[in-house]
């Protein structure tokens, strides 16, 4: 009697998982007793022992039991939902681990602004300074730090940062204390260069020419009269100061091919 209840179950159970493939092949998400019964009849119409009836289903306790069980092994649910369980907690856990990487990465900014104010002495740079600092800071920031953590990618990442930072800060730190120094030596000597260039200039314009212009005079430090051109070659320096000159005295538009004529015309002379 029992072998053949055992039987009849058996085949039951087929039925019924057949039924439950079938209906998850055509996308159903929720199955239902009456859905399940419908089918096996549809498949099965032939064979009453792979039939089962809906309160058969729902009331006797073997298969109201175990339902369930098949449902999630044929339609891979169980599966599924383990998957979905696994992604929700990986998720909670890359948030989590990003919400620590956030906080030690404020922390890092935080001793790279004390090493550029200078309330914390670093001759040097490394990992393993950086990494001792923020073991320090472990309790106070609530940061969760292990070797598994400073030796990921986005640890590097910050780190390089850091790096980058400080060495920033460094070079435009030595670019304004080298401008400050620079200008305080360079002014004196500037100041007597300045001197020495208007002599130099002097004695080569009133060797060149006499100018009979007291504005020209003025400009070119020249005492004299006339307009004499006394020697053929002129010193580049003197040339962009006659340039100059010309630039403000002369008319705003002026033919170049023209202007640069007439001097090689007069030149000539």
């Amino acid at each position: 009697m029992n072998n053949k209840n055992d039987l009849l179950r058996r085949e039951k159970e087929e039925g019924i998982r057949a039924a439950i493939r079938h209906l998850d092949g055509k996308g159903i998400l929720n199955i239902s007793n009456k859905m399940i019964s419908n089918t096996t009849r549809d498949l099965f119409p032939n064979d009453l022992n792979k039939q089962i009836a809906v309160n058969t289903l729902s009331k006797k306790e073997y298969y109201k039991s175990n339902l369930q069980k098949w449902i999630e092994e044929e339609t891979g649910l169980k599966l599924k939902k383990m998957e979905e369980v696994r992604k929700k907690a990986l998720e909670v856990r890359k948030k989590l681990v990003m919400q620590n990487y956030k906080k030690i990465e404020q922390s890092v900014d935080e001793i790279v602004d004390s090493i550029i104010k200078g309330n914390l002495k670093c001759e040097k740079m490394s990992k393993a300074f950086l990494t001792d600092l923020l073991i320090k800071k472990k309790e106070q920031k609530g940061l969760k730090i292990s070797k598994a953590t400073l030796s990921l990618e986005t640890y590097n990442s910050i780190y390089e940062r850091a790096v980058k930072r400080l060495n920033t800060s460094s070079l435009l730190t030595n670019a304004n204390d080298s401008e400050e120094v620079v200008s305080v030596k360079e002014l004196a000597h500037l100041r007597e260069e300045n001197k020495r260039l208007k002599k130099v200039n002097k004695n080569l314009i009133s060797g060149l020419f006499h100018i009979n212009n007291e504005e020209i005079n003025d400009a070119f430090f020249i005492v004299g009269d006339g307009n004499t051109l006394t020697q053929t070659t002129i010193d580049k320096d003197l040339l962009y100061s006659y340039l100059n000159l010309f630039k403000k005295k002369l008319p705003k538009d002026i033919n170049a091919y023209s202007f640069m004529k007439e001097i090689v015309e007069y030149c000539k002379k």
